[in-house]
């Protein structure tokens, strides 16, 4: 159930609806430079990142679609999950196919009336949700196939479990779209994986690439607020100390941010510390 005690929208630059729809925009703009009509984002972002994918979207709500062999999802689908031995997903029963598809669309209607107007983002930047079973992840999204989210979702998924790894992976998503139109890095995964520019991420807890560990503090904290709207203390609580620990890492490698991700990365220390300094007093007597 939704606590109606907090029902802003999520908090900073990357995250503001407007924002992701202005870069939304100016994606749709450069497509039809390059003589790609494009009436939607998706149709965009197909012409630019998916000539694999013919499939056109017929309406403004996002998808929900299930692996089947030979889909022609099949290798967005193998870069989404790393991996490019798809014969190995089982096809989903039926039942489960129903139950995932019940649990998606209910967190799409929590989602909508708890987070509006970055719900309104969501719908038109998404346009597919592809479900694929990978033991141990939750699911995926990457830079050069926008527009696609994978979902590898576990019948034990509560209903918060849901919404928290739907936003997860928008999050990912608007920071890729933002890097995209705006540029946060000054270099590229390969030389932010190198020894002296690891840092701690937030989620995992582990020394990882300066790119994935910034992406995993803006997700944190946007699971924190999360989580904080939907009531769950404890679920806000655990995620504050390792996302300190994170941005305090972080900021000594600035060196690999742009302005444009020096800017966004000092807002997302200010939102970080305004949360922590809310939840101080709520957890003082837990």
């Amino acid at each position: 159930m939704v606590n109606n005690i907090n029902s802003s929208e999520l908090s900073g630059r990357s995250l503001n609806p407007e924002r992701i729809l202005a870069n939304a925009d100016l994606v749709q703009n450069y497509a039809k430079l390059r003589d790609k009509p494009s009436s939607t984002f998706w149709d965009a972002i197909q012409s630019l990142q998916h000539p694999d994918i013919a499939i056109k979207r017929n309406s403004h709500a996002t998808k929900l679609v299930f692996f089947e062999k030979n889909s022609e999802f099949g290798p967005a689908l193998a870069e989404l999950m790393g991996s490019k031995e798809l014969d190995e997903f089982a096809t989903l029963s039926e039942t489960l196919r129903e139950q995932i598809s019940e649990e998606f669309a209910r967190s799409l209607q929590m989602y909508s009336t708890l987070l509006p107007k970055t719900y309104a983002a969501f719908s038109r930047t998404i346009a597919f949700v592809i479900v694929g079973k990978k033991n141990g992840y939750g699911g995926g999204t990457i830079s050069n196939r926008l527009g696609l989210i994978w979902l590898s979702p576990s019948p034990e998924w509560t209903s918060n479990q849901w919404i928290e790894n739907v936003v997860h992976e928008f999050v990912h998503s608007c920071l890729f779209l933002e890097d995209m139109v705006n540029t946060i890095f000054t270099d590229g995964a390969k030389r932010l994986d190198k020894e002296d520019a690891l840092a701690l991420s937030a989620i995992r807890c582990v020394k990882r690439g300066y790119d994935k560990s910034l992406h995993s503090a803006f997700v944190s904290l946007a699971i924190v607020e999360l989580q904080l709207m939907l009531g769950n203390l404890n679920r806000a609580t655990e995620l504050v100390d390792p996302l300190i620990l994170c941005l305090d890492d972080l900021s000594s490698k600035t060196r690999f941010l742009t302005e444009n991700g020096r800017d966004l990365f000092k807002d997302l220390i200010e939102n970080t510390l305004n949360v922590r300094d809310k939840l101080l007093p709520m957890t003082q007597y837990v």
